[in-house]
């Protein structure tokens, strides 16, 4: 993959992200929420990053960590679960781990930001004032979950949305086309790109 300087990519995100309104809702781009999206975005791309999360959270988290390895990061989801039991040993102390909750109060996703010795990260929608034990903490924009009467359906659209705009901070277009080009030779992602 073709490496960029970090101030490259960060100026290139924060462009991105201020001039899509019709794609960010302007209430969301706050200056410390892009602040925090291009420090985070920087750490992932220059680092492996696993994803992780419980329950629908945890799909998202899956879905995102699948979609940011396709982009080229180095990226891999482990359930909250069994990084508990054991695969908490195996991220390093330069690797990110994303922690994706819905109310940031999960007690395994707490306990494994707790007990840290690497970067953490929390995606989450929880209410803006409560606190997280993640290093950084990036807020989705509150929704009503009224579809699914209260089942997390448009929180965990928003969720994603976030999701991809950090990954979409953490890499450029062409990196993520020459990406597609390399990682999908044999599907239709890849063909319409070769």
């Amino acid at each position: 993959m073709a490496h960029l300087k970090a101030n490259t990519v960060n100026t290139y995100s924060f462009q991105l992200i201020r001039t899509r309104l019709d794609v960010f809702p302007e209430e969301v781009l706050t200056e410390e929420y892009c602040d925090t999206l291009e420090k985070v975005g920087s750490l992932i791309r220059s680092a492996r990053t696993i994803w992780t999360g419980l329950g629908k959270s945890g799909y998202v988290a899956a879905l995102l960590a699948a979609t940011a390895a396709t982009t080229g990061l180095a990226a891999n989801y482990i359930h909250a679960e069994d990084l508990l039991h054991g695969e908490i040993n195996t991220l390093r102390d330069n690797e990110v781990l994303v922690a994706i909750s819905w109310s940031a109060k999960s007690e395994q996703i707490v306990e494994i930001l707790a007990n840290r010795f690497f970067t953490t990260v929390m995606i989450t929608s929880a209410l803006p004032g409560s606190t997280t034990p993640a290093d950084y903490t990036i807020r989705c924009q509150p929704v009503s979950d009224v579809l699914l009467s209260g089942i997390p359906a448009e929180s965990a659209l928003e969720t994603l949305a976030v999701g991809y705009r950090l990954i979409a901070s953490a890499t450029t277009r062409g990196e993520r086309v020459l990406a597609l080009q390399r990682g999908h030779p044999h599907g239709a992602l890849g063909k319409q790109l070769i």
